[in-house]
């Protein structure tokens, strides 16, 4: 779980730093700068994997990309309780997570008056709770079990998404009173992606790429298609961003209060 963690404060300085390194890329040399700045580091990174990272799984399967071992595989990790409750559990953190990404900018610059460059720091604090969360996790692991951090960070983000969409809904917008919870939401994140992602990948040593890989697409494609209903449904304003929002953490503590909260405490157990 302290792997995942340091991967998890790794991955939120992107939305920190990137934004930052685009605006001056764009401004030095155009926007097609930041497109090629972008392929090539992905070729950069695929040759330093290539070249440096050896095969770690020492069970692997040559059967593995045949259809048949392939839709057998994705059977027995949606039929496995844990697996599929904390794929969901993610998948909801993550759809509000992108609610926010999507929409803030319309609602905290055009709706609310904030600049640019305010934004900018808003955002930028909103990625520093999930680092902060993640970093949270790191230090619990061994003194918390994986059950007591997930359900002590889904509540914490319930209660802060639900408490500023309350606030929103009752007409008063301010920017302190979205991006205040909102560092709390992220942090919780932060703090339970962690735990719940080694608790539900720790069931399959034998294809533990693939339970990876299937669970982070089933967090992108859940809070892609949340996304989209969202936008298809309401116009963003403070007061459909944080109800979205809520909604969707709301949604991921339900999940781990009730099926994720027993898969965790077994698993951890085992």
């Amino acid at each position: 779980m302290r792997a995942m963690a340091v991967m998890t404060v790794v991955t939120a300085v992107a939305p920190m730093v990137g934004p930052v390194l685009g605006g001056v890329l764009h401004d030095l040399f155009g926007w097609r700068a930041v497109f090629v700045t972008m392929v090539g580091i992905g070729f950069a990174l695929v040759l330093t994997y290539a070249t440096f990272l050896p095969e770690t799984n020492h069970l692997r399967d040559p059967a593995a990309l045949r259809l048949r071992r392939m839709v057998g595989n994705y059977r027995v990790l949606w039929s496995t309780p844990v697996f599929a409750a904390h794929a969901g559990l993610l998948a909801l953190q993550v759809s509000g997570m992108l609610i926010f990404i999507s929409t803030s900018s319309f609602v905290l610059v055009d709706d609310l008056g904030l600049s640019p460059k305010a934004f900018g720091l808003a955002f930028g604090l909103v990625a520093f709770g999930i680092m902060g969360g993640a970093t949270i996790a790191r230090r619990m692991a061994g003194h918390w079990s994986p059950r007591r951090i997930v359900l002590t960070a889904t509540t914490a983000g319930a209660v802060a998404t639900t408490t500023m969409a309350i606030i929103a809904l009752s007409g008063v917008s301010e920017v302190a009173l979205i991006v205040g919870p909102m560092v709390i939401g992220s942090g919780s994140i932060g703090m339970s992606g962690p735990a719940a992602r080694a608790t539900a990948l720790t069931p399959f040593p034998e294809m533990a790429g693939l339970a990876s890989a299937v669970m982070g697409f089933s967090q992108i494609g859940g809070a892609a298609l949340y996304s989209i209903g969202f936008n298809v449904l309401f116009e963003p304003s403070p007061k459909t961003m944080t109800t979205a929002i809520a909604v969707a953490s709301v949604s991921a503590c339900l999940v781990a209060w009730l099926v994720a909260g027993r898969g965790i405490q077994r698993t951890a157990a085992t």
